[in-house]
């Protein structure tokens, strides 16, 4: 059960704080936050309900008729460990399950992290200009063991 509110404090809040200083109970930390507290108690009680009120509604999703599925880009991050450095990436765009278009996978052993987020915004951006703003960025980063570029680089010498 919550504790009942102090009307002392309560009425102390609603008084400037030059006022509030000159009582003989003020206190610099308790205080000010105990003002704050009861000056936006309301506010922080309503924004609260409306929360649990949220909370509470059930979703139903129904689909548009004759809408399609927006094309999705997948991202593949190419590690030598699991919890490695990016060693590799790769995008593909996939349509209905079927890979539409795949870009080549480039090598970012060296390459900082502000160059590789900016890569990868300009690889969406290219695609987003080519398949429209309703391409869908997956956020599943798929765990991949082998980079393709060195598995080619490999068979080439092997």
């Amino acid at each position: 059960m919550p504790r009942k509110k102090n009307a002392l404090c309560q009425s102390c809040a609603a008084q400037s704080i030059d006022v509030a200083k000159a009582k003989p109970c003020w206190h610099s930390q308790t205080c000010r936050a105990k003002r704050s507290y009861y000056k936006h108690r309301a506010v922080n009680i309503a924004k609260k309900r409306t929360r649990q009120r949220s909370a509470r509604v059930d979703e139903v999703d129904f689909p548009l008729l004759g809408y399609t599925e927006p094309p999705e880009v997948a991202m593949a991050f190419y590690r030598d460990r699991a919890d490695g450095p990016i060693h590799a990436i790769e995008f593909w765009v996939t349509e209905h399950g079927a890979v539409v278009k795949r870009v080549k996978p480039k090598h970012l052993k060296g390459v900082p992290q502000r160059q590789l987020r900016s890569h990868i915004k300009q690889v969406i951006a290219l695609l987003q200009a080519e398949f429209g703003d309703a391409l869908l960025v997956s956020e599943a980063r798929q765990p991949v063991a082998m980079c393709p570029i060195c598995a080619q680089e490999r068979e080439a010498h092997g």
